[in-house]
């Protein structure tokens, strides 16, 4: 990473840590999607999968603006946040158990991504790029839609678990 040295520095590195996550994020997801037990979650994945593709269009998108090509590279936080969220999830027997680990490390993708596209969207705006800013407050807005669709699919199979006709 290059020294940065002005908000637009800031605005470029940040979208490629969110470009490069969003990679590492739809190989974890294919994954996850072949071990579920969850028929909800497996659409519900299905689905995420696509609009991170679009998330990452709207990235390409923005950057392209700026003469600047977004390249796929590690990113050693996200790497670090699947590590952790797969030593969980490895370390779980039951399938229903596992599907509601998989709903949490997905809820913990997606907070990584809301941050990151809160930042993008405050730098895009102070740096006046309004195309910028509309395409990156419609992906923060649908990591908003996800989050509020996974905790609800949570308390759904947290219930099912816990049900005494699920023993």
């Amino acid at each position: 990473m290059k020294t940065i040295a002005a908000l637009k520095d800031l605005f470029i590195e940040q979208g490629k840590e969110l470009y490069n996550s969003q990679e590492q994020e739809i190989n974890i997801l294919t994954k996850f999607r072949k071990s579920i037990n969850s028929e909800d979650l497996r659409e519900i994945i299905r689905q995420y999968i696509k609009q991170v593709w679009r998330q990452q269009g709207r990235l390409e998108n923005a950057f392209d603006d700026y003469g600047i090509e977004l390249e796929s590279e590690h990113s050693e936080p996200f790497g670090a946040l699947i590590n952790k969220r797969n030593q969980w999830i490895n370390k779980i027997a039951d399938t229903r158990l596992k599907d509601i680990e998989i709903v949490n490390a997905i809820q913990h993708f997606n907070h990584f991504k809301i941050a990151g596209y809160i930042a993008m969207v405050s730098y895009a705006n102070e740096l006046e790029d309004s195309s910028a800013n509309r395409l990156f407050s419609i992906s923060l807005e649908e990591e908003r839609k996800m989050d509020r669709k996974m905790t609800k699919l949570t308390k759904q199979l947290n219930h099912e678990i816990l049900s005494p006709s699920s023993t």
